[in-house]
């Protein structure tokens, strides 16, 4: 007989996903009844449900925090050799000095670029984007100020403390040698941060507030609205736990971007999907609703197929939110952070 192979332990387990989303559902439910919660125990404020940009905001909060908290008390990711961290020998102060200065030169230069490009970038003041240029803004001087004890606290213990940060400060700085492809990978993946995170930021809000908000009476029955919310439900988790997963790519959690897609054909295909780029908006190149209608029209009297579709679609988004929440505080687009073995 063939031995059958075993398949490798997955890089996330199924329950940092899944603490997220039982964060996630609690903070939905707190919003929801807020009213009743707020005059229950005599809170000051106005007795409405909580469904504003803010409130957005909060629930990454909820999701994140047991994702994190998973993650190091029962997988205990921050002991793992591929964090590349020596907990047991840290250098002292002195003897990492010099290279986390030159890293935070390279990282502070990267967020200067970013930040000029989205000064330069039209679509980043207008519309949803205003609420992430607000929400960056407003972190960009914490940032400033918590790299400076973060950067010096983890080099004392990383094994190779030369990482693209590195190599980046030290290209602008002059004094040392660096390697290009480090450089290069470093620029890449801030590209898909900084991009995905603006991106992610700004749809936090409606998407949100259309759970909070929703009335389930009126969709009770009704196999348009029903599907309807539920996909509005789905995205809602995806967007939720994706934002995660693109704000702590940090070693400590083993969650850093060991590889950015260095293929333009990989860029193209994902950038297509997203704002200034999408393809498939109203009247763009890949617009399927093009002079036509969805399938809420076309199916219209017949309840059966309308119930039957609407299902197939709550299903078919199901398995898409299903396999950010497998991927957990890992998730981002145009990245290798490890390798999954469980979820769809």
């Amino acid at each position: 007989m063939t031995a059958r192979a075993e398949m490798p332990r997955s890089d996330v387990s199924a329950g940092v996903g899944l603490s997220g989303l039982a964060g996630l559902f609690l903070w939905i439910a707190i919003c929801r009844n807020w009213p009743g919660i707020a005059e229950a125990l005599h809170l000051p404020g106005p007795r409405e449900i909580l469904s504003g940009p803010h409130a957005a905001l909060m629930a990454v909060v909820f999701s994140g925090t047991p994702m994190l908290a998973w993650s190091l008390l029962a997988d205990k990711v921050h002991r793992r050799a591929s964090t590349g961290i020596d907990w047991a020998n840290p250098r002292p102060l002195s003897a990492v000095i010099d290279i986390s200065t030159t890293k935070l030169a390279g990282l502070w230069a990267t967020w200067a670029l970013i930040g000029f490009l989205y000064g330069i970038a039209r679509w980043c003041w207008q519309g949803q984007y205003l609420f992430a240029m607000e929400v960056i803004g407003a972190a960009a001087v914490p940032m400033f100020l918590l790299s400076v004890p973060y950067v010096l606290w983890l080099d004392r213990v990383l094994v190779g403390p030369r990482d693209g940060a590195w190599h980046f400060g030290a290209m602008l700085i002059g004094r040392e040698a660096y390697d290009r492809e480090e450089v290069w990978h470093h620029l890449r993946a801030w590209a898909v941060k900084g991009f995905f995170c603006a991106f992610m930021i700004s749809i936090l809000p409606p998407g949100f507030a259309a759970i909070v908000s929703l009335d389930l009476a009126a969709i009770w029955g009704d196999p348009v609205r029903m599907a309807t919310a539920m996909t509005a439900l789905l995205f809602l988790i995806d967007v939720q736990i994706a934002m995660v997963g693109y704000l702590v790519t940090m070693k400590p959690l083993d969650a850093q971007i060991r590889t950015a897609n260095p293929h333009l054909a990989g860029w193209l295909a994902a950038l297509m999907c997203y704002p200034p780029f999408l393809l498939m908006g109203g009247g763009d190149p890949l617009d399927y609703h093009q002079g036509t209608a969805d399938w809420a029209f076309w199916m219209q009297g017949h309840p059966a197929l309308l119930w039957a579709w609407g299902a197939l679609l709550v299903f078919l988004t199901g398995v898409y939110a299903w396999a950010t929440v497998a991927f957990g505080i890992r998730f981002s687009n145009l990245t290798y952070r490890g390798v999954l073995t469980n979820g769809p």
